[in-house]
């Protein structure tokens, strides 16, 4: 298990205009050397491809920004190295292989050559103990590629997200689980889970497909031109920087919060040495990128846009129910009742049946 570095971590913002795999390749090679990163043994890269295809075209990592960083990885290998691989679990019930070949991973893992490709949902699990407070299991399954990693790259996707507010490097962990075990606190403790699985394995290195970002949806997202790559050493300074770009206090994201809290690495920004072609300051002015007035532009929470507001709702109140069963650890109490607008029919609330108002029969003012 990796431990929190004792050293600044280091964030560097990069400008990258389109998906060109030699610029993107130089770009991560450069961002290695500066961090004096070389993968070794088994180095393992992880994506974000819980959907893709042409009806999800903004939603996962893409296949060339992959393809530029396998390249830079094995540009930069120890001699030492035994494997380079490709692993990911993709949104639930859909078979990862068919997520891959949507994305068409496979033919680029062709281009790049000597790269294995793991498929979480068919790889043995392995169980990792925890032991820190305030977790909500005892214990994790993820997949034996993930455990047995020495170097381990994380490559996820700049987007949004209507439940966990984005889905940067630490949120890219639910995809290091089977369905099995994923499904496990999916619900209105995610942001708590996302941050329990920080003690499972930290990255070495973290590239970010920020090239074309989404906002909204996760699945679905609406596209946006940043026109970044973002790398950096530790995921918790890492997403903080990520959410300064698109102007949101990293503290308000919960897991990113938790995990800070936990020692995982600085929110501060004077706690991060952040370098680039593009300082903070200049990504941040992104075209319209801070213009929270005009929905169409910018990175904006699924809520604050009037297209998925509803939607948004719609989703939040399927997992927020008014009491759930315990779902923490042995012994725990039920979690408090949390608020949602009840749905009528008869008695009892549609959602959560909880006891209210009927409104099966029309008031004698409205027959």
């Amino acid at each position: 298990m990796s431990q929190p570095q004792s050293t600044p971590p280091t964030v560097i913002i990069r400008a990258c205009p389109d998906y060109d795999v030699e610029r993107i390749r130089s770009i991560v090679r450069e961002g290695l050397t500066e961090l004096e990163l070389r993968p070794f043994g088994r180095t393992l890269v992880k994506p974000n491809c819980v959907a893709s295809g042409q009806n999800f075209p903004n939603a996962y990592t893409r296949p060339e920004f992959l393809e530029g960083v396998l390249k830079a990885l094995k540009d930069r290998a120890m001699p030492n190295l035994t494997e380079i691989a490709l692993g990911e679990r993709c949104g639930i019930t859909v078979p990862t292989r068919y997520s891959f070949k949507e994305a068409h991973y496979y033919e680029m893992v062709e281009r790049v050559g000597g790269v294995k490709t793991y498929h979480f949902d068919e790889t043995s699990q392995v169980e990792i103990p925890l032991y820190h407070p305030g977790r909500l299991r005892d214990s994790f399954f993820t997949p034996e590629p993930i455990a047995a990693a020495d170097f381990f790259v994380n490559v996820p996707k700049f987007k949004s997200h209507p439940w966990t507010t984005v889905t940067f490097s630490m949120k890219n962990y639910i995809g290091i689980q089977d369905d099995r075990h994923r499904l496990i606190d999916h619900d209105h403790r995610l942001d708590e889970k996302v941050a329990d699985l920080q003690y499972i394995v930290q990255p070495e290195f973290i590239a970010i497909d920020a090239i074309i970002a989404g906002e909204g949806r996760m699945l679905t997202p609406i596209p946006f031109d940043l026109k970044l790559v973002v790398m950096g050493n530790n995921q918790v300074a890492f997403d903080a920087v990520c959410c300064q770009i698109i102007g949101l206090d990293p503290l308000s994201v919960d897991h990113i919060r938790m995990a800070h809290e936990r020692g995982f690495g600085p929110v501060a920004l004077d706690q991060i040495r952040i370098t680039g072609d593009v300082s903070l300051a200049e990504a941040k002015q992104r075209e319209g990128l801070q213009d929270r007035a005009d929905p169409r532009r910018g990175l904006l929470r699924a809520h604050q846009h009037p297209r998925l507001r509803r939607a948004a709702a719609r989703s939040q109140a399927r997992v927020l129910l008014g009491r759930l069963p315990g779902r923490a650890r042995g012994g725990d109490r039920d979690p408090a009742p949390l608020r949602h607008p009840h749905r009528h029919q008869d008695a009892r609330c549609t959602w959560c049946s909880a006891p209210t108002r009927a409104r099966s029969t029309p008031s004698p003012a409205r027959r």
